[in-house]
Parts: structure tokens; C-alpha cells; sequence
């Protein structure tokens, strides 16, 4: 199975991007830790997911909520009466 392609930080748009396995404070078996999409540019991180498919899918994802809620900041300030 091809493992999906990682999107550049949501954050800082920095390319070096890794996946992790963080640990959480339980004790785990390494195989059991979750997996995480880091930034090594500004740090951020992330949800932790049980599979790196997934961590890497809501990695992907970050970007498009960051989109919609600066679409909707936009439009709300083009809509504004404080001009």
C-alpha cells in the first residue's frame, strides 16, 4: 500500500514536514504509539490518529479549514460598516 503525500505546514508553508510517533504519557508498545504529522520549521503539529493514513489525511485537511475560515473573515470584513 502507497502511503498518501504530506502537504506542506498549514501553518508556515514549510516543505519539511515528518511524520512521528509521540509519546503520550501511556505506556505503549512502539507499535501502538499514534502517529503525528510535525513541522520542523515552526513545530506545529498535528492530531495524533491511530493510523498514519489518517494523521497524514487530517494533516491535509488543516489547510482547507484555514482556507474557509479566512474566506469567511475576508467576506465578513467586506460586509463590515467599520470601513
Amino acid at each position: 500500500m502507497e502511503q498518501k503525500s504530506i502537504e506542506p505546514c498549514p501553518f508556515c508553508r514549510d516543505l519539511n514536514v515528518l511524520i512521528t510517533r509521540p509519546v503520550t504519557g501511556k505506556i505503549h508498545k512502539f507499535n501502538e504509539l499514534p502517529y503525528q504529522v510535525m513541522c520542523t520549521g515552526c513545530l506545529g503539529r498535528g492530531p495524533m490518529k491511530d493510523d498514519v493514513d489518517e494523521a497524514i489525511e487530517v494533516w491535509n485537511g488543516i489547510n482547507d479549514i484555514i482556507e474557509g475560515y479566512e474566506y469567511l473573515s475576508n467576506s465578513a470584513m467586506e460586509r463590515s460598516e467599520w470601513d
